[in-house]
C-alpha cells in the first residue's frame, strides 16, 4: 500500500502530528515487506543504511 493511497482513504486529519504518525507507521510497514536489493548499489554506500 502506498502512501498516498494511505492518505486519501484517511481523508483529514487533527493536525500535523497525526499524518506524520500515520506516514511513518506506514514507512515502516513498507520497509518491513520490502524484500528487492537496491539496484547498482555498491557494498560500502548499503551498509550505511543498513539497520
Amino acid at each position: 500500500m502506498g502512501l498516498r493511497k494511505i492518505i486519501k482513504n484517511r481523508g483529514s486529519f487533527p493536525n500535523d502530528e497525526a499524518a506524520i504518525k500515520l506516514l511513518y507507521l506506514a514507512l515502516n510497514n513498507i520497509s518491513k515487506k520490502w524484500t528487492m536489493p537496491i539496484q547498482d548499489w555498491d557494498g560500502e554506500r548499503a551498509a550505511e543504511f543498513k539497520r
